[in-house]
């Protein structure tokens, strides 16, 4: 169930229609390629996720047969509303914190980010690609999300590593953090049950501040705002489960990975809370000749670590859910 969470987000709708389908129902074996591909670049697959096949089966037959005819079961079943398909699975009509009389357009999960993500960049053929009015006005920001997901999971753990530009006016830097495993976390306290080398990767859609978290102090943030910046509002309680258990004091490195139209003029965060990070800029760009897509994580070689530090031998990339702190009786 809690894999179904992460996909699907809290409707209980949806949830309960994966544990409906049936293993001989048919379903629509192009929208499934894609949905299976794309759940595959998010969660690394079955085995990363921590799942049986037949569940990872089970969920990418679902989410196939719901995007397919989301309004199955009524008498307009055979036309496709592409904006009831947007409404009902991937993004959500949520009230507005700023505004308790408005409404904003909220993906159901990060997944469901990542999925429209791929939906707004492809091309005419793709079986998805009709959703792409669906999405609304925040689909580049989906495609960027996206693709720099997959830019770190990529480049991140393989020497030299990402490309670094000081927003503080200090030298440029590479930046090469092997990645042991991907852990899924839903609240800011999973991250302090992350060890070092865990690539702590939030799955709900609202999840403050960060879209990517690793041990000891990096946190990384994909933009293509031209100089706004998310709330700082969650910036203690991060700062305290970061740093927990962790005898590391180095400053706290933010890395905001942007695109082409803002790299040249974006600026650092200049809040009073910002004040024990060091903030860095990178772009997708500079490693567009090797950019290979992630399909799967079953086995990253772990590179020389930064600073001259060494990592023997080779480290399997394992999506985990972080394990319960345990109570003293």
């Amino acid at each position: 169930m809690n894999f179904y969470y992460d996909v699907f987000g809290g409707s209980l709708r949806n949830l309960r229609s994966v544990d409906q389908v049936d293993e001989d129902e048919p379903y629509p074996i192009d929208i499934y390629a894609v949905v299976e591909a794309e759940m595959t670049s998010f969660f690394g697959g079955a085995e990363l996720a921590g799942i049986s096949e037949a569940t990872w089966s089970r969920t990418a037959r679902a989410l196939a047969k719901k995007l397919q005819n989301p309004n199955e079961g009524t008498k307009s079943s055979g036309q496709v509303d592409p904006n009831s398909i947007s409404r009902s699975i991937i993004i959500h009509w949520t009230p507005s914190a700023e505004d308790p009389r408005g409404w904003r357009d909220v993906p159901a999960t990060r997944f469901m980010r990542h999925l429209a993500g791929h939906i707004c960049d492809t091309t005419k053929r793709d079986a998805l690609s009709r959703l792409k009015r669906a999405i609304g006005p925040s689909g580049m920001g989906y495609v960027h999300e996206h693709d720099a997901h997959q830019y770190r999971l990529t480049h991140l753990g393989k020497a030299p590593g990402i490309t670094l530009w000081s927003l503080q006016s200090k030298p440029g830097e590479t930046l090469c953090l092997p990645i042991k495993r991907v852990v899924r976390i839903r609240t800011v306290s999973d991250i302090e049950r992350l060890e070092e080398g865990d690539y702590g990767l939030p799955t709900v859609s609202n999840f403050p501040f960060l879209d990517a978290v690793m041990k000891p102090h990096y946190l990384f943030q994909d933009t293509i705002a031209q100089n706004s910046h998310p709330s700082v509002a969650n910036i203690p309680e991060i700062l305290e489960a970061l740093k927990k258990k962790a005898t590391d004091t180095e400053t706290v490195v933010l890395v905001n990975t942007l695109a082409t139209d803002n790299f040249g003029t974006f600026k650092m965060n200049g809040s009073d809370v910002m004040g024990p990070f060091s903030q860095w800029k990178t772009h997708m760009e500079d490693h567009t000749d090797d950019m290979a897509v992630v399909t799967s994580l079953s086995a990253v070689e772990a590179p020389k670590i930064s600073k001259n530090r060494k990592r023997k031998g080779k480290s399997l990339a394992v999506e985990v859910q972080p394990k319960e702190k345990k109570t003293k009786k």
